[in-house]
């Protein structure tokens, strides 16, 4: 996995040229965020837009070695175009103290980049084909039951 290394300047927001993504690619790349020491200890969050998408927001990060990192999964890479990066600081009680910005060009592919499921969604999805399935049995198993009464009326419906 390829790490993208950003340090911001005063400004903060800056577009990263040297590293070009592909669209639909998936853990090829890695964001690894430089913190100064005067942000260090607060709470650290990343937000991702892909063009004019929906923002993607990760759970809290962790510092290790001043630095915070996070995969580029194909969900953030979908569409050509500009992937926004966003380091929100925050303290204790959630409030803002700094926001940074990157921006990332996410270079079109030739040809079809597929749609490949992220691989901390597999669970999920699993999970729901597993409840989906388990409430077709329960239906099936009401409709084998309601088939042997003999329902004509409201009022045997009532009565049962």
């Amino acid at each position: 996995m390829e790490k993208i290394v950003v340090d911001f300047n005063e400004n903060g927001t800056i577009w990263n040229l040297k590293t070009e993504l592909k669209q639909g690619e998936n853990l090829a790349h890695e964001i690894v965020i430089n913190l100064k020491d005067e942000l260090l200890g607060y709470k650290y969050f990343l937000i991702f837009q892909n063009n004019d998408n929906n923002v993607v927001t990760t759970p809290e990060l962790q510092v290790e070695n001043n630095q915070i990192s996070y995969p580029i999964t194909n969900a953030l890479t979908q569409d050509a175009g500009v992937l926004k990066v966003e380091l929100n600081i925050t303290d204790d009680n959630g409030l803002l103290k700094k926001t940074y910005t990157v921006l990332l060009k996410i270079a079109e592919t030739l040809g079809d980049t597929g749609e490949i499921m992220p691989e901390a969604y597999v669970p999920w999805y699993q999970q729901a084909v597993e409840q989906a399935s388990i409430a077709t049995q329960k239906a099936n198993e009401v409709d084998a039951k309601l088939a042997t009464l003999s329902i004509s009326t409201w009022e045997d419906l009532l009565n049962l």
